[in-house]
């Protein structure tokens, strides 16, 4: 990325929009939503501050802003990588890598101690995180097994299940 001429920086309000692009972005490249738009990201860094609330890009060569973190912080407690994103083009740059060795650096800069990268419920997700060197901890949810559980759980099923239920509906 470095040879590649990416840079990184924190990010303040004035790159709102452009932090929630990428994240929506990613959001649709994976099939998940965040549920969380720029008024949202906006209301959070305004209540809860830039030390607090850190918000860190990538750029291209071209100065387009192409991977993003937010990473929630407070020293004497662990930090929690919240969200993250990068503009699929830029995947294989190595961008993110180096995103998250800036956004590490700037932590411990600041007196972290500890980091959690949060949310490893995707294989090749958890398999990124773990290359890092840390511990992946298992958490457990409870929740009620209905056809939007299984529709997120299993997105083929899913589908395959409301095509016959439409189709049962349309012969009644």
């Amino acid at each position: 990325a470095q040879k590649n001429q990416y840079h990184c920086s924190r990010l303040g309000p004035e790159h709102i929009e452009a932090i929630s692009r990428v994240l929506s972005h990613t959001e649709h490249r994976q099939n998940f939503s965040n549920k969380i738009d720029s008024s949202l990201l906006a209301k959070a860094l305004s209540l809860i501050g830039p030390e607090s609330f850190r918000c860190y890009g990538a750029w291209s060569q071209s100065n387009e802003l192409v991977s993003v973190r937010i990473d929630l912080f407070r020293k004497g407690l662990v930090a929690l990588d919240w969200l993250a994103g990068t503009m699929e083009s830029h995947m294989t740059s190595g961008v993110t890598q180096m995103l998250i060795f800036y956004a590490l650096s700037d932590l411990a800069s600041a007196g972290c101690t500890d980091f959690d990268f949060c949310g490893a419920t995707m294989k090749h997700i958890g398999t990124a995180k773990a290359s890092w060197g840390g511990q992946l901890m298992p958490f457990y949810t409870f929740r009620k097994r209905d056809l939007s559980y299984l529709i997120e759980n299993n997105r083929a099923v899913g589908r395959m299940l409301i095509k016959r239920w439409l189709k049962q509906k349309s012969t009644d």
